[in-house]
């Protein structure tokens, strides 16, 4: 550093030190990798000196709910990781909602980091394994309960993941075919980054007017695993959930004073969105994209993927359903959708489950609970 203490100092800020102190004037003085905080007009020197007077200098965010998985690697992303920098973002976490980009369109994690590192990126990035991708990777995208040999072949992918690094589970039940995983398949799934202590970290099974029974299935998959539960973009959407979080915000505080490993993130606006794919109901996704679009080239069934009726969709087939806490899918495809029409459906209680005695494994048979 050619007689410099330091290769940076950044004077006369307010810093915000991570810790949730309050804010403090004092200098940052960067060498060698490592970051050191010195009193305000410490005397130490440096080859570089920023003025950071009447600013706030903190430590990089984490932007813990990104869909950033092939941002630099399509071609077109390398000026959204730019924007996420100047927005003061140095961590993305990727791999949300269900949906990631292993195994799928690069193998698995280990391509996954090697493509990223070819590439260069302007900050780090971090991914959970999709629920959603592993399902399809493995069950494919028919709407039926996976097998039991299905079941151990998905944990095998999920743990092999996180043993190579990616940093924990995500499912996203609006979304086929995540959605067409029954409770017992996530608790079994969650035990795996529980082993890892890692978190299960989930879009809601539904964020509209049975959200507090959604919030139930989660709460109930991270009692039953052992795993830490996140809550992504937490929300009651629609007017028949207004006023939801007048409730779920503080049974999640009610949780965390338990004991509970719980956390939420929210958006800071008042808007949300999706792939318009997600306004059809699930059922008129089964078996993939391409029975999807035939579907809806035909008009007859075309009406019935508007419909509370799974039955024209499919062109005659009703999907079997049972009531929540049986094992099978919670809500049920036809109490979802009209739920969102405005119904009353019968929902399951919200009552906070019973935590089990031990966690599922994932290789055995699955038993309702």
């Amino acid at each position: 550093m050619t007689g410099r203490d330091f290769e940076l100092i950044v004077r006369g800020g307010l810093l915000a030190d991570g810790t949730g102190a309050p804010l403090r004037r004092a200098d940052v003085a960067v060498a060698e990798g490592v970051v050191t905080i010195l009193p305000a007009g410490s005397a130490a020197t440096a080859a570089r000196v920023l003025d950071a007077t009447g600013h706030v200098v903190a430590p990089g965010f984490v932007d813990a709910h990104t869909h950033s998985d092939l941002t630099t690697l399509d071609g077109i992303g390398e000026a959204q990781a730019h924007a996420a920098v100047l927005q003061g973002v140095t961590v993305e976490i990727c791999g949300n909602c269900g949906d990631s980009a292993f195994p799928g369109r690069l193998r698995d994690f280990a391509a996954f980091a090697r493509a990223h590192a070819a590439q260069g990126r302007a900050n780090h990035l971090a991914s959970l394994v999709g629920h959603g991708t592993v399902r399809a990777s493995v069950v494919g995208h028919q709407d039926r309960v996976a097998t039991d040999a299905e079941l151990a072949e998905m944990c095998r992918v999920l743990d092999e993941a996180l043993e190579a690094g990616a940093v924990g589970l995500s499912s996203g039940l609006i979304y086929a075919p995540g959605s067409y995983a029954d409770t017992a398949e996530l608790t079994a799934l969650a035990s795996v980054a529980a082993r890892h202590r890692k978190p299960y970290v989930t879009h809601l099974r539904d964020e509209m007017s049975q959200v507090e029974a959604a919030l139930d299935e989660a709460v109930r998959i991270a009692r039953d695993s052992g795993a830490a539960l996140h809550v992504s973009h937490h929300k009651t959407a629609g007017r028949y959930a207004w006023g939801g979080t007048l409730r779920t915000l503080p049974r999640l505080n009610r949780l965390r004073a338990a004991g509970m490993d719980v956390t939420c993130d929210v958006y800071p606006y008042t808007a949300g969105s999706t792939a318009l794919a997600a306004m059809l109901p699930p059922w008129a996704h089964d078996g993939g994209r391409e029975l999807l679009l035939k579907r809806l080239g035909d008009p007859r069934r075309a009406s019935g993927c508007a419909s509370p009726s799974p039955r024209a969709c499919r062109g005659g087939r009703t999907p079997s359903a049972t009531a929540a806490g049986t094992g099978s899918r919670w809500p049920a495809p036809p109490t979802i959708w009209a739920s969102r029409a405005g119904a009353s459906p019968t929902s399951p209680p919200n009552t906070a489950p019973t935590p089990s005695t031990s966690s599922p494994s994932c290789c055995s048979p699955r038993t309702a609970t």
